[in-house]
């Protein structure tokens, strides 16, 4: 029996309070076996609200277990320390002293890079490349201890997505450094003396200045300096004209200052042989031959059509190949002309 005055609960049948010594015979009151009943219009909404507050209490609960797991088992902080040290595969396991538990993949990872560098360019090179970023998170979520914590799949499943994206955005950044200097391009040319076929690829070194390139140089232009505005990479060509040379295309050979050249060192592209065609070059100015093609047939092609595509500013060449890098049984370093 409650007391009302300091709400001390007493025996069953007592007439005064243990505590306080309060009468408690006035005190006994009966049992409300029906309370009042909610509105029905509020029925809905507290449903709603239940439903609501299930909900955001299953969320804390999957939250801090995820918290208490990183925290107790894995360490949280030392767990991102080590996904950091994973930029090189296995660092992190050598720091934790476990490296050998990895070394094959550590190999395998190794002979994907090497591979992907060898046919770099080719759809093959892409593929090993996207295996070795793959097994590098693998390897790194590992080391991070993220798939070995006793969590559930999806746990597991948003660790290694964790990890992905941070050996994506090394290898993104890698590609990113690498590419300022060296790129490269398919050519659609044909030069016997360079050894060079239509769908060769070539290796090209970028540089901040293109003043004073030789005539027979490869370079890669800017699609969209020649016209290709919906293209999505760049042309490789040949320099045949140099700023300020009168260039000519007469019998199926390219001519300067009325000297022919050798067709087998500067050949004519498919879609101008048969042209007769003649071009004072501006200043920092090349005229640059490379295949362009034509869609309508039995086109006539206007010096001023000719212009707009051969003559290449030098601020829109690329980079200079040097290298003749797929297909590999033709790979090696390209012949100066001049």
């Amino acid at each position: 029996m409650r007391c009302l005055q300091c709400e001390f609960e007493n025996m069953p049948g007592s007439k005064t309070c243990f505590r306080c010594g309060a009468v408690l015979d006035s005190q006994e009151v009966g049992s409300n076996i029906r309370p009042p009943r909610a509105p029905t219009w509020k029925k809905p909404f507290r449903f709603i609200l239940r439903l609501i507050k299930k909900r955001s209490c299953q969320q804390t609960v999957n939250i801090n277990f995820i918290t208490t797991k990183l925290l107790n088992n894995a360490s949280f902080p030392r767990t991102i320390g080590y996904l950091l040290l994973s930029f090189l595969p296995g660092l992190a396991h050598a720091v934790q002293h476990r490296f050998s538990t990895i070394r094959w993949f550590f190999i395998t990872w190794l002979s994907l890079i090497g591979v992907a560098v060898f046919f770099y360019g080719s759809s093959i090179g892409m593929l090993l490349l996207g295996l070795a970023t793959g097994l590098h998170a693998w390897i790194a979520a590992d080391g991070a201890m993220l798939i070995k914590l006793d969590l559930k799949f999806k746990h597991r499943a948003l660790g290694l997505f964790l990890a992905s994206l941070y050996i994506l955005a090394i290898y993104s950044g890698i590609g990113s450094l690498l590419s300022r200097n060296i790129t490269g391009g398919f050519t659609a040319l044909t030069i016997p003396y360079q050894n060079i076929y239509t769908g060769d690829y070539l290796l090209a070194r970028r540089s901040a200045e293109n003043e004073g390139l030789p005539r027979g140089s490869l370079v890669l232009v800017s699609a969209r300096s020649i016209g290709r505005r919906n293209a999505g990479a760049n042309v490789v060509g040949e320099i045949i004209g140099l700023p300020g040379e009168i260039i000519e295309i007469r019998n199926n050979c390219f001519k300067v200052k009325e000297t022919a050249l050798d067709s087998d060192i500067y050949p004519v592209p498919e879609w101008l042989a048969d042209k007769t065609f003649t071009i004072t070059l501006p200043d920092k100015n090349y005229f640059v031959a490379l295949e362009y093609r034509v869609y309508r047939q039995n086109i006539d092609l206007t010096e001023n059509m000719i212009s707009q595509t051969c003559v290449v500013h030098e601020k829109d060449i690329i980079a200079r190949a040097f290298m003749k890098w797929l297909p590999i049984a033709r790979r090696g370093w390209l012949k100066e002309t001049e």
